[in-house]
């Protein structure tokens, strides 16, 4: 809703962090296919850019926790993004995160 886009972006602007995960939950694989262009649009429409991240665990109890973190992706501030361009650049970032947990 209009309210939650800007309350992402005063967030953002504040130079806060925003982590959201944009296939909805978190996921033993990584599928770029069901991933949602939600976080990329809310970061190109914030000017700020997008941190791909990743959380590796069999989430039990004191289990082992592995952290990858990407270079930060930066979008064209002067360019308009279309919905399409949105999900492609979505996919980008996800295809980041496989390979930051493959190799």
């Amino acid at each position: 809703t209009a309210n939650t886009s800007g309350l992402f972006d005063l967030i953002l602007r504040n130079g806060d962090v925003l982590a959201i995960f944009p296939e909805g939950t978190r996921n033993e694989t990584v599928d770029a296919d069901g991933a949602k262009a939600g976080a990329v649009m809310i970061a190109s429409k914030s000017k700020v850019p997008v941190v791909a991240a990743a959380i590796k665990s069999d989430y039990k109890f004191r289990s082992n926790v592995k952290i990858y973190i990407d270079e930060p992706y930066r979008f064209d501030s002067e360019k308009k993004y279309n919905a399409a361009e949105y999900k492609e650049i979505t996919k980008e970032i996800i295809s980041r995160i496989k390979y930051l947990t493959e190799n």
